[in-house]
């Protein structure tokens, strides 16, 4: 595999570019990709000329390109931002794009024509326990000897129709006062059919997500290339397709860089050879709960009270897709339901009344305390003991707090948590999803437990009450 770019890095094509289906209408323009702008098309010109200028602004086509060193360019959901027509002057407009692919034209993220991708995120060797290097010293006279073990591909995870394995690059250069060598590992997957680059993307996702799980804070996608199938390939163009994006949260909250992961990956299929096909099976089911962790633990700028109350609500979407707990049979419910529709009176507000059929309709399920309570009371069975970082006063503080910053009720602000409590109670409760998480894909507890040791935070947030400080 060929040196590729990071989503991380910068440049710019400047080029010849055309709607897909009209390739006789080229235009002049300037590709610049940065993360901070995602993929932007300065055209010289505009498809259609003049007759094109009230064409609609929001509708997305699929641009090609092919840059003036000769590489062919898709520009994915392309859409106009900007367009101008001076008298005297030239037409220009503006396109961003939703992806941006290197070396092959192709219309939709949906085509399937893939039949393998490589991908990576940060950290990466850390989670694979990668040493690819060795050194020896000798004295007299000086000397050093390096050795480079670059690996071979290794298979981790197989499922029906694909594979999930972990390969490595090694780049060399040299000069006369250094030698430098990098070692990159990768992730990759391979099809038994050709995919769609929107179904590879899903998968590098995902297992990007796992690691960031397995790892205790979120971890950026940085490269995500993609190999054509065989049908698909022209000898005289590359095979390999870069995939460049705008992600969603490319400044992550920074770590220490000590903090070694809970689960490496081999730790992980070591405790349970199917963790990674659980992941991915249950991934729907969890998805709004998966979403709502990563908000929280991949964004750098947060309102402290909004990432703890998004924190709350992943907690409680958690719970409900995965426990079918009510106050009372079902049945029953839809009995009381209506009898307590009935009893509003005739000649209550309308707006009132209303407000009450609403409540009602949610009244069978559990209140954040009863599902604190719950899941709290579940994790000490796990365990065998109580623990101390995740007692009943811990659950009360939670919920008094949770209602005082979505109502503000006076009365409330007392029993509140202040901004340290509030920091601290979000932690705690990122290290309950990482766990709640961890034991669905089928991660036992004391495995979890052992793991652990090697988080010195969310070890104390678990023995002690008191925040880690």
């Amino acid at each position: 595999m060929a040196q590729t770019f990071s989503l991380d890095d910068s440049f710019t094509h400047d080029g010849f570019w055309w709607v897909s289906d009209k390739p006789e209408d080229q235009v002049a323009g300037t590709l610049t990709f940065s993360q901070e702008e995602g993929a932007r098309l300065q055209m010289l010109g505009m498809f259609g000329g003049m007759l094109a200028f009230n064409r609609d602004m929001n509708e997305q086509i699929t641009i090609h390109g092919v840059s003036k060193n000769g590489k062919p360019i898709t520009l994915l959901d392309a859409f106009v931002k900007n367009r101008q027509m001076s008298l005297p002057g030239i037409m220009n407009e503006q396109y961003y794009a939703h992806f941006l692919c290197v070396g092959h034209h192709f219309g939709s993220d949906e085509d399937d024509i893939f039949s393998k991708s490589f991908f990576r995120f940060e950290r990466l060797e850390e989670w694979l326990v990668t040493s690819p290097f060795e050194r020896e010293w000798e004295f007299d006279p000086t000397k050093l000897t390096v050795r480079v073990d670059k690996g071979q591909s290794q298979e981790m995870t197989e499922f029906t129709d694909h594979k999930i394995g972990k390969s490595s690059n090694m780049y060399s250069n040299l000069s006369s006062t250094e030698h430098r060598v990098t070692i990159l590992s990768f992730l990759y997957c391979e099809t038994d059919i050709t995919r769609s680059l929107s179904w590879h993307f899903v998968v590098a996702t995902r297992m990007q997500e796992l690691a960031s799980l397995c790892t205790g804070h979120y971890l950026p996608l940085t490269h995500l290339k993609l190999v054509l199938g065989s049908e698909q390939k022209d000898s005289k163009r590359a095979t390999e397709v870069e995939i460049f994006a705008q992600m969603q949260h490319p400044q992550t909250e920074t770590r220490p860089k000590h903090e070694i992961p809970l689960f490496a990956l081999t730790e992980l299929l070591r405790d349970e050879d199917r963790a990674v096909e659980n992941w991915f099976r249950q991934y729907e089911t969890l998805s709004p709960a998966i979403n709502l962790f990563f908000a929280i633990t991949g964004e750098r700028q947060m309102f402290l009270n909004v990432r703890f109350l998004l924190a709350i609500q992943a907690l409680e979407v958690f719970h409900r897709r995965t426990s079918a707990t009510v106050l009372m049979p079902k049945a029953d419910f839809k009995k009381l339901r209506k009898r307590l529709a009935d009893a509003v009176p005739d000649d209550a507000p309308s707006q009132m009344a209303e407000k009450l059929v609403g409540l009602y309709a949610f009244a069978n399920e559990p209140s954040l305390m009863q599902r604190l309570t719950a899941i709290i009371s579940e994790m000490t069975d796990d365990f065998g003991e109580e623990i101390a970082g995740f007692s009943g006063a811990f659950a009360r503080s939670v919920v008094d707090t949770r209602n005082y910053n979505t109502h503000f009720t006076s009365s409330l602000e007392p029993k509140a948590l202040d901004g340290q409590g509030m920091y601290w109670a979000t932690r705690r409760i990122i290290l309950l999803l990482t766990y709640l998480f961890m034991k669905s894909i089928g991660i036992e507890p004391k495995a979890f437990r052992e793991a652990l040791g090697r988080h010195n935070e969310f070890n104390a947030l678990f023995l002690r009450a008191e925040p880690p400080v």
